[in-house]
């Protein structure tokens, strides 16, 4: 009865793929959904639902024709997404050999479909043929080799985790990972390096754990982390998060730099450090960082009307509000300039 509605419908195919779902190893489900599939499904996301729901379907000696059809709609995707690849390489992978398998999610070049890859034929309840061990070499040589940060780190923390090997490696963030976690590990380079290229367009070479101090080193790089995990999502968060990160920074700045070191101190008083806001306005401050000291109290203003920061501004007595993404792409311009000034002053140091 419902067959028609599987080419009729594509907007429905998440809906109709969890009922075909409910029947697995069934032949007359998975006929339903291979015929769909014939019908060259128009979108990605539509094609991909029902060949997750096909997965589970199929049985018996139809296995392999259901496979030329799942193979057959990569080549005539037109998005080439994610939606699509990841479903149809789980499906094929699965009806192959385990070293074939295994393989081919080493060499796959996207660290996305890598990743997911390795969560569903490793680690889903479902629909997982591979162990933890047979992916060992994989784990290792994306948590040591790989240039993208997230897969790293995932893999590194699966070595732990699943494996109880700590990897040995200088991959950045799964180093970082690892060090947090309290094993040996120390990260190549900063993270810092790649956070300001990648997020501001700033490229700078410092010697970071030594002008910050180690602990402070490794705080300022676990905040960067959490910076671009909120950078797309949730302005007023970032902006929140990362004014904190520039208090962190300007902080160690001023205890290293000899023309505000003893203003520093003598701003703290009883504290150990002065009120952020109000050592940005200090003379000394704005005197060395004349471009970056309005941009940072900008981003620092910013965060006080934000929502997340306080119920109402202090001085209006006004409802705090979030900050819009019109705000944010501002203040991320701004910074670029007030971190290209603040940076060419932290070098001398």
């Amino acid at each position: 009865m419902i067959e028609p509605i599987f080419q009729s419908r594509p907007d429905l195919s998440t809906v109709l793929a969890f009922y075909a779902s409910r029947f697995p190893q069934d032949i007359v489900s998975a006929g339903v959904l291979h015929r769909a599939l014939l019908s060259d499904p128009v979108f990605d996301a539509t094609a991909g639902d029902y060949v997750m729901a096909l997965d589970r379907c199929a049985c018996g000696p139809t296995v392999r024709r259901f496979s030329r059809a799942v193979s057959r709609l990569i080549g005539c995707s037109e998005e080439k997404s994610l939606l699509l690849d990841v479903p149809a390489k789980m499906f094929l992978y699965r009806r192959s050999t385990k070293p074939t398998a295994v393989q081919s999610i080493e060499d796959e070049r996207s660290p996305l479909v890598a990743s997911q890859l390795i969560s569903l034929l490793g680690f889903d309840q479902h629909r997982s043929t591979l162990t933890a061990a047979e992916l060992q070499n994989v784990l290792k040589n994306f948590a040591v080799n790989s240039s993208d940060d997230d897969l790293a780190r995932y893999c590194a923390y699966l070595m732990i985790s699943e494996l109880k090997i700590i990897p040995a490696t200088n991959q950045q963030s799964a180093a970082l990972l690892s060090s947090h976690l309290g094993f040996p590990a120390t990260p190549r380079a900063s993270l810092l390096v790649r956070f300001f290229r990648d997020l501001f367009g700033v490229s700078v070479n410092l010697e970071w754990e030594r002008l910050m101090g180690k602990l402070a080193h490794s705080e300022s790089q676990r905040r960067a982390m959490v910076i671009r995990g909120r950078w797309s999502g949730n302005p007023s968060l970032l902006i929140t998060v990362l004014d904190s990160f520039n208090d962190l920074l300007l902080q160690r700045f001023s205890r290293g730099n000899s023309l505000l070191r003893a203003a520093f101190r003598k701003a703290a008083r009883k504290s150990k450090i002065p009120d952020y806001g109000n050592w940005l306005r200090h003379p000394k401050v704005a005197g060395l960082l004349p471009k970056a000291c309005p941009i940072l109290l900008d981003c620092h203003n910013l965060r006080l009307r934000a929502e997340i920061a306080h119920a109402t501004i202090k001085k209006t007595g006004r409802f705090t509000r979030r900050v819009t993404y019109r705000e944010k792409e501002i203040i991320i311009k701004q910074l670029r300039l007030a971190y290209t000034e603040w940076f060419a002053e932290w070098k001398k140091c």
